[in-house]
């Protein structure tokens, strides 16, 4: 019989993390795993991305926390070797309520982001709650190295626990094929994220007249949505660059822009491990990222761009628009490809099965 996993996560609503736990979960399913993916609210893009075999369950709650009761029941109705959960907030709910599981389904949480594991964001330290539930875990799935000692440090969970995972970089070839999206001499930069604070998209479309003033036929295109966008709308307009600047929504599909533009631009205040950013390296774009806490630095120094990072946007340097090398696709691909990332999570997943299959 196939391991049967349960994955879960609140929704799949455009976002970063909500595409990297859609691709594992078709990734599993095309190794040969059962996988089911338990949704709070059952809705977002990344729903038509996945395979047939995948099964998805509709927790049909408005909020994670009202999920608990339903995912115990599903949990006891489709009995799987494990719960492999991710998001902070559903991470904890799956911890604290594992106990109610039966007694051979194991827990994995996957720690995608790196904002309550740093010492800056003080707001968002971990509570006892948070505490306890990742305690409460089998294995931890965490994205770098960085993540794997702070969450040593923070949690006491013991290192042998916690097992890094890079996000994946998923190549279609034919999204690799099609006309520019840009017109004009440009250069044409790009960014993209949800609109909110952590992107730090204000700091960009403040550094982007110095920009202008050195390119002035510069266009500045920032993909996504999110709350902060009146905001971001207002900034433009009071900077008087909105000839210059689109934000055209969210896209599902960023590699037609990033494989036009001449520069993709990381602003984030922090990250986990930026998965545009590696999809930019994965199209050859020229990258510049303002350094921020997170996983950010761990993935440039090991693909040699470690001077891709800036303490300042409004420099705009010449060697930023500089296209990388061959060879740094190369290892991108070799570090993050899909394959190699989903067979990591098969790899710690099987096992787990294995043994519940032995216990029964």
């Amino acid at each position: 019989m196939n391991e049967r996993v349960l994955m879960t996560i609140p929704s799949l609503r455009g976002g970063g993390a909500e595409r990297v736990f859609a691709l594992i979960a078709g990734g599993l399913s095309r190794l040969g795993l059962d996988v089911h993916l338990a949704l709070a609210q059952s809705e977002g893009p990344w729903l038509a991305t996945l395979p047939s075999s995948v099964a998805v369950h509709n927790l049909d709650a408005p909020h994670v926390r009202l999920a608990a009761w339903p995912l115990i029941r599903l949990v006891r109705r489709i009995r799987p070797a494990c719960v492999l959960s991710t998001m902070a907030h559903m991470n904890v709910l799956v911890g604290l309520v594992r106990a109610s599981f039966p007694a051979r389904t194991k827990v994995i949480l996957r720690e995608s982001t790196f904002l309550h594991l740093e010492d800056s964001f003080v707001a968002h330290r971990p509570g006892v709650m948070h505490r306890m539930a990742y305690r409460a875990a089998d294995r931890i799935v965490c994205l770098t190295e960085g993540m794997r000692r702070e969450l040593h440090r923070q949690f006491r969970i013991p290192s042998n626990r916690i097992v890094p995972i890079f996000n994946p970089i998923d190549v279609r070839p034919s999204e690799r094929i099609g006309s520019r999206q840009f017109s004009g001499p440009g250069p044409h930069i790009v960014s993209v994220g949800r609109m909110d604070e952590s992107k730090g998209f204000d700091r960009l479309i403040a550094a982007f007249p110095a920009c202008l003033s050195g390119h002035p036929h510069s266009t500045l295109t920032i993909l996504g949505d999110g709350p902060d966008r009146p905001s971001l709308e207002a900034q433009i307009a009071k900077l008087g660059i909105a000839d210059r600047v689109t934000m055209p929504g969210f896209h599902s599909d960023v590699r037609r822009w990033l494989h036009s533009a001449d520069l993709f631009v990381l602003s984030s205040r922090f990250e986990g491990l930026p998965n545009v950013l590696l999809e930019a390296i994965e199209a050859e774009c020229p990258v510049a990222v303002l350094d921020h806490p997170g996983g950010t630095r761990e993935v440039l120094e090991l693909l040699g761009l470690s001077r891709r990072l800036t303490e300042n946007l409004t420099e705009w340097r010449p060697e930023w628009f500089e296209r990388p090398e061959a060879v740094v696709r190369e290892a991108a691909l070799r570090h993050f490809g899909l394959e190699t990332i989903v067979q990591q999570y098969a790899d710690l997943v099987r096992p787990v099965a294995a043994r519940q299959r032995l216990a029964a």
